[in-house]
């Protein structure tokens, strides 16, 4: 190696990210990001029901995959049934809208914020 040239650092073939959710690089894949990763939930999701529309698990509402910010209310949100980020699981992937998305989010916020609740009485 040549003591002038700065030796490159290997990208990483999987990272996670601040928010705890695991990417993958796959510089090709349809659901990339500007940096060459992709988020491994949404791989796993997308190459088993593909590009398009699909129906929301949890509601009538038919969504589509978006690349955008902030989502639209037709966007598709790939959605953890167990709630686990890093369970990347097929069957534990579903379709959702935003706004069902958030539901269960919140829904489950709330019912932590009871049990510790009851745990601190």
């Amino acid at each position: 190696m040549n003591p002038t040239t700065t030796a490159r650092k290997p990208r990483l073939l999987r990272k996670t990210n601040t928010n705890g959710y695991l990417m993958l690089r796959r510089p090709s894949h349809p659901m990339v990001t500007r940096n060459g990763y992709a988020y491994a939930h949404r791989v796993v999701l997308f190459d088993r029901i593909g590009p398009g529309q699909h129906k929301c698990n949890w509601c009538p509402r038919i969504v589509t995959w978006a690349h955008r910010w902030p989502l639209q209310p037709d966007s598709l949100t790939v959605d953890h049934v167990d709630s686990a980020k890093a369970n990347n699981d097929d069957a534990n992937l579903v379709p959702s809208c935003p706004s069902c998305n958030s539901r269960r989010a919140a829904a489950r916020r709330a019912a932590i914020k009871r049990l510790m609740g009851r745990l601190a009485a």
